[in-house]
């Protein structure tokens, strides 16, 4: 389940919230005067934003690779 929530509500729940996302699989939009301005994600999720290698497996990230070698060949 994901939450939305104003800035002011997270300062008062974070531990809670911080819970939550670490081990029920929640994430949670934080909002600021009415617009969204930050998240709170899960660490492995942030690893995926972060580092592009470790949003597939080796085996697609070669097969990925496999096609730009062959798409450069051509």
């Amino acid at each position: 389940m994901n939450k939305i929530l104003p800035l002011k509500d997270v300062r008062e729940q974070l531990s809670d919230l911080v819970s939550r996302v670490a081990y029920g699989d929640q994430k949670v939009l934080i909002t600021k005067f009415g617009k969204p301005v930050a998240a709170l994600v899960t660490f492995k999720d942030y690893e995926k934003i972060v580092n592009p290698a470790k949003r597939f497996t080796k085996e697609e990230w070669d097969k990925g690779f496999e096609f730009i070698d062959k798409a450069r060949m051509a």
